[in-house]
């Protein structure tokens, strides 16, 4: 989801990839952005065959989009003057990722730029010990992706060793209504203990009863909030002490200014120590889990350098 036009290793059983059917990350009108395609560079290790129905699938009432064209080869050059020397061309990087259940790797393309930024100015969300990895995870409770992203995300949390601190936070930008108030939704729950518990009645509740509605329908204002969060069996004022308590406010603005800082412009999307910033595309949540192992893996090695 384009948060503007603004707002190592696991890799989950590959029935879990093939049943997701993600096909790119959602944008905020509800439509849906892919990450353009580029010349090969660095190179990451991922387990089993990553599913091509995972790459064709749109969620079901996202608006129709025209095929995207076929990959264009690369624009013909010039041939290069007698006598000169050929340009040089920079090295891959080579990644490595664990083979999956069925021993299977696949080597894909992980380019700079195409399927990852760099932040100008690095900042991560908490100042964690220097040798813990920093891994942030964004989304929105409005997102069909999303949802259908959690329980891939769920199980590849649990899997992380020792030097990784996994983050979860929601998509904030500022003009758009929902986002903020579905992102405080988020913070009080989480400060009240019951995130967890009620993550995936928020999704039900803001989605419907559907894998993918987009419906945008639920939970978009604060009386709308209180009637849902009432029915999980919190009180009210009990709720409302935490809405406006200053760690709420507090936790907004640090996601704000975070997101903010690493320019991310879709969701589902992850960060790196601050640094990194990728999103889901139709190349599906395989090559998105290469592109946290390569990124991570990259870190740890400066760290230690």
């Amino acid at each position: 989801m384009t948060m503007r036009r603004l707002i190592p290793g696991f890799f989950p059983p590959l029935a879990m990839l093939a049943a997701l059917l993600l096909a790119s990350a959602c944008d905020s009108q509800g439509g849906t952005e892919d990450s353009a395609a580029g010349p090969p560079a660095q190179t990451q290790a991922v387990s089993g065959t990553p599913d091509p129905g995972a790459a064709a699938k749109a969620d079901s009432d996202a608006p129709k989009e025209s095929p995207p064209a076929e990959k264009a080869d690369a624009p013909k050059e010039s041939p290069p003057a007698e006598g000169a020397a050929a340009p040089k061309e920079s090295p891959p990087i080579e990644g490595t990722a664990p083979a999956g259940p069925s021993g299977a790797t696949e080597t894909v393309e992980i380019l700079p730029g195409r399927d990852y930024t760099e932040a100008s100015s690095p900042k991560r969300l908490f100042k964690d010990p220097k040798e813990d990895v920093e891994l942030v995870y964004i989304f929105w409770f409005g997102c069909g992706s999303c949802r259908n992203l959690d329980p891939v995300m769920t199980q590849y949390e649990s899997t992380l060793g020792s030097g990784v601190k996994f983050r979860r936070i929601p998509a904030l930008y500022a003009p758009n209504p929902y986002w903020m108030i579905h992102g405080r939704l988020y913070f009080t729950l989480e400060f009240m203990g019951k995130e967890k518990e009620l993550h995936q009645a928020v999704f039900e509740a803001v989605q419907g009863t559907g894998q993918s509605d987009h419906s945008q329908g639920g939970l978009e204002s604060l009386g709308a909030i209180l009637n849902f969060v009432e029915g999980q069996g919190i009180n009210r004022k009990d709720f409302m002490t935490a809405w406006d308590s200053p760690e709420v406010a507090a936790e907004m603005d640090r996601a704000l200014a975070f997101i903010d800082n690493l320019n991310v412009n879709s969701v589902p999307s992850m960060a790196v120590n601050g640094r990194y910033s990728f999103s889901l595309s139709r190349r599906g949540p395989s090559f998105f889990l290469a592109t946290a192992e390569y990124l991570v893996n990259r870190e740890k090695a400066a760290r230690d350098e």
